[in-house]
């Protein structure tokens, strides 16, 4: 738990250094991203492997219309990869981007 704790906050600290923002923490994109950190986290501890379907398609169009959000999720398997050994999938970053998107994003109003 601790760890997961900690992978979450080292997290959270990438995404608002990229961004150079903070977070609503009482919106509900917060706390969905929160639950998804969550699970990740738990997955990078004991070195499971997400196991999606093939999402490629979608993860082109994620990359070219959230190209900042995608950039982050980057910035955090680098993170995880260096620090942890777990390599992060391609599925992952795809979810990854999409719950920084709208935590940054749609918040403020700039779908």
């Amino acid at each position: 738990t601790m760890e997961s704790t900690k992978i979450i906050q080292e997290i959270c600290k990438i995404v608002r250094f990229h961004f150079g923002n903070e977070f609503d923490t009482e919106s509900v994109h917060y706390y969905r991203f929160i639950t998804h950190l969550k699970f990740f986290a738990q997955r990078v501890v004991y070195k499971k492997t997400y196991e999606g379907s093939d999402e490629s398609d979608l993860l082109k169009i994620i990359k070219n219309k959230y190209t900042n959000s995608y950039e982050c999720s980057e910035k955090v398997a680098q993170m995880i990869r260096k620090k942890y050994g777990y390599t992060i999938s391609d599925e992952e970053k795809l979810y990854l981007s999409i719950h920084i998107h709208r935590i940054m994003h749609i918040e403020d109003g700039n779908d």
